[in-house]
């Protein structure tokens, strides 16, 4: 028989795929995590590009805050433990221009020892709370937080989850335990991000065994049946993140899900097999020939279940999101993996087991039994007929209401809104906003039509005209441009006078304070907001961390405010994090109507090659779209959004889905 090859060669097919496993299970000793913010940005999105070609001219414009929180910022203490610990992270390679209140103090101090005048913290508090430039930067409106801000170097971008370990370490070591440290910045969002997905994993992997494992045993009844199926699952899962692994690719919170759903996957085919197996075992008495003729039943079925899973899955790869394409491409091929794990690997190892006892009724006991244990079920399915109508009248209106919620979808690109509102992260994200500074960095790159210098008082006024036009919009909670240097210069020579924060009004003026009253420092960190000979400028941007379509709107204010203010000579563009996230809101919906349009065609084509009827194929598709649309209209009404961990829903759902479709309609054809 055409089907009993993994039953007359169990032990070769075992050995075969053994080896196989074995050199995946190699490639898996490499796995690792990566859930840095990059990785979710779409590889061919023009913004994307301009991003890199602004971190060229510029340097990264990605920063690493910490904060001594809820305490005296100007106390010996704070700024002694401030100095010690911006003194220790100078040193790293992975930081560049480490700020701090305690070497700005060091500055201010040594400015006035030298002018003899007093310098005292008090006074140094006064003055710092009344600097329009380093309040909402370097120390809150209270005077009670404290932050160091530093640049991640290349180095440090390279790894961001061993940067935060390496500032952990740090804190711990230098900072008094009773003391509040927060740490922000995208770097944290990579290393807590890492953090959440692998307690995700602890804490769901195990129930997601142990309901399997229920569900196996309340099926089955055997044990012995039971723990063949997890050695199927265990191999489909191990080749497919080993297969992942070997092509270079990472864990991340989207490709995770990647085990739950070869689990799922492979349960499915192997109950199909294990229950005709045991079918066939009340009609033949010879193992091996139940196995060939449970093959001979749903090896084919499977195979197309298979193949319209794996077109679900493959659909994705339409999708302009790096770890949504790897899912998709992986999981594809993992699913196809599952199949033969299956029907050779699971085939194989039932032959070399005993048939459990209680498998061998007879067919008739055995149908007996089943409609004893499941009267409620025989008895609808012979009084069926008459309920047709109220079932077709509840679909259609479970159909409409799903349809309704459904429009109310949304989408959502920002990754940090993968975190809970009550999260540890969330908590230390809303405080810092509240209290220091909002932490979506922006950047807006700006240059003269014509190609001319910047730096002179003319456009320096100019682009600090757009600063304060900035400063207005609500969301916004800092603004800094190459002139706030020289006010803030201004200002401290006149010591702490607000009056002072202001540009000089002569071109001279501006030249003897960028020659004669900035300190070196103060020079070097001007010159980081030029490039290219002082023919690009930049304005820094801080703002409050929201949703997408609040991105959208605040994207939109800013560029109402600089089409008014830098008139007609100057050309700008919006870069950083925030733009990024706007625009892969665009593609998500894009890449979401091209992989399910992909997934229906291509399924409906599966159905077309096995059923040869287009009417059946339409009867076959329309029960299976109905709870797409219902789990769409559920995320409707509970406000959930579409983000990169469920823009798969539907097109993953839908090649499940279609599993017991085409058992049923391979047997209704036989």
């Amino acid at each position: 028989m055409r089907y009993d090859f993994a039953a007359r060669r169990a032990p070769l097919v075992l050995v075969v795929l053994g080896v196989f496993s074995a050199v995946l299970v190699y490639f898996l000793t490499g796995i690792r995590m990566d859930n840095s913010i990059d990785v979710f940005f779409v590889q061919n999105d023009p913004n994307l590009q301009f991003y890199n070609e602004y971190r060229e001219r510029f340097g990264t414009e990605e920063f690493f805050l910490i904060c001594l929180a809820k305490d005296d910022a100007f106390s010996q203490e704070t700024m002694d433990l401030v100095r010690d610990l911006s003194g220790k992270l100078e040193g790293f390679e992975e930081l560049d221009q480490v700020e701090s209140l305690a070497k700005v103090y060091d500055i201010w101090k040594k400015a006035r020892e030298e002018g003899g005048i007093a310098h005292d913290l008090e006074t140094f508090r006064e003055d710092t709370l009344n600097s329009p430039f380093y309040v909402g930067l370097l120390v809150s409106e209270t005077g009670r937080d404290s932050a160091i801000m530093a640049q991640l170097s290349p180095k440090g971008m390279a790894d961001r989850p061993a940067l935060v370990e390496k500032i952990k370490s740090l804190v711990a070591e230098t900072i008094p335990e009773e003391r509040t440290v927060y740490l922000a910045g995208p770097a944290t969002f990579n290393y807590e991000l890492n953090r959440l997905s692998r307690q995700s994993a602890r804490t769901f992997y195990p129930l997601i065994v142990v309901a399997g494992a229920i569900l196996l045993w309340a099926i089955l009844r055997s044990l012995s049946m039971m723990l063949a199926v997890w050695v199927a699952v265990i191999a489909s899962v191990v080749w497919g993140l080993g297969a992942m692994v070997a092509a270079g690719k990472s864990l991340n919170v989207v490709t995770s899900a990647l085990p739950p759903i070869l689990l799922v996957s492979t349960i499915s085919y192997s109950l199909h097999l294990l229950l005709e197996y045991r079918r066939q075992l009340s009609m033949h008495t010879d193992k091996r020939h139940a196995i060939a003729c449970a093959l001979d039943m749903v090896s084919i079925p499977c195979l197309l279940s298979a193949v319209t899973t794996s077109i679900g899955f493959g659909s994705l790869v339409v999708s302009h999101v790096g770890p949504v394409i790897d899912l998709g491409l992986f999981a594809a091929l993992a699913v196809l993996g599952g199949y033969v794990a299956v029907v050779f690997g699971l085939a194989a190892l039932i032959a070399l087991i005993p048939a459990p006892k209680n498998w061998r009724l007879k067919e008739h006991e055995e149908s007996g039994a089943a409609e004893k244990s499941g009267g409620w079920y025989f008895g609808f399915k012979e009084n069926w007929r008459g309920a047709r109508w109220p079932i077709i009248l509840a679909g259609l209106l479970y159909t409409a209401i799903s349809g309704w919620y459904a429009s109310k979808v949304f989408f959502e690109a920002n990754p940090f809104e993968f975190f809970p509102p009550e999260s540890e992260f969330s908590e230390r994200l809303h405080y810092l906003q509240d209290h220091l500074t909002g932490l979506s960095r922006m950047e807006v790159q700006v240059k003269r039509k014509d190609g001319a210098e910047l730096l002179n008082l003319k456009d320096l006024k100019q682009v600090n005209e757009a600063a304060e036009k900035l400063r207005e919009i609500k969301s916004i909670t800092k603004v800094i441009t190459a002139a706030d240097f020289v006010m803030e210069g201004r200002r401290s020579r006149s010591l702490g006078d607000e009056s002072a924060y202001q540009l000089p009004r002569r071109e001279i003026q501006l030249r003897q304070t960028v020659e004669g009253i900035l300190n070196d420092i103060q020079i070097k960190r001007m010159e980081t907001y030029f490039a290219e000979n002082h023919t690009y400028t930049k304005i820094t941007l801080n703002s409050l961390s929201m949703g997408s379509r609040g991105y959208g709107r605040l994207l939109g204010e800013i560029d109402e405010a600089l089409k008014e203010t830098l008139g007609e000579e100057f050309e700008y563009r919006v870069t950083g994090l925030v733009p990024l996230v706007d625009s892969s809101q665009a593609y998500m919906v894009q890449s979401q109507i091209q992989s399910i349009v992909l997934a229906i065609a291509a399924i409906a084509l599966t159905f077309v090659i096995l059923l040869k009827s287009l009417r059946l194929t339409i009867l076959g598709l329309l029960p299976n779209l109905i709870p797409i649309l219902g789990t769409f209209g559920f995320m409707g009404f509970i406000e959930m959004p579409l983000d990169v961990a469920t823009i798969m829903v539907a097109s993953v759902s839908l090649g499940i889905v279609v599993d017991n479709t085409i058992h049923f309609l391979f047997r209704y054809k036989r």
